[in-house]
């Protein structure tokens, strides 16, 4: 298993904010990817595999980041319902806008 930073976070692919792209695009990685270079990379190797997305930081961190540019503001909004929380997330992990990959590799 491998937990795997996505460069389709929404933070990058939809709301383009220049603070979080400075932060984002760092030396902390040396590579980024999304599930359509995890798949290219995976067939070209022939393992089996499972991408899965993850949405680690909540709503109230993309808020923050909108409002400040600054990150942290994780739970920051405790007005917001755990229902909303969790849809929002969900909407991210279904159209794969989320910040994180989950890569199963099988035998």
């Amino acid at each position: 298993m491998a937990e795997i930073p996505s460069c389709t976070d929404i933070l990058t692919s939809g709301y383009k904010i220049p603070a979080f792209e400075k932060f984002y695009w760092s030396i902390a990685h040396h590579y980024y990817y999304n599930p359509k270079s995890i798949k290219y990379i995976m067939d070209k190797l022939g393992y089996k595999y499972e991408i899965l997305p993850e949405q680690r930081y909540d709503l109230s961190n993309h808020i923050t980041w909108l409002m400040d540019g600054i990150p942290g503001g994780q739970g920051r909004f405790e007005f917001f319902s755990q229902a909303t929380l969790d849809s929002y997330n969900q909407d991210l992990k279904n159209a794969f806008k989320c910040d994180t990959m989950i890569l199963f590799i099988y035998k």
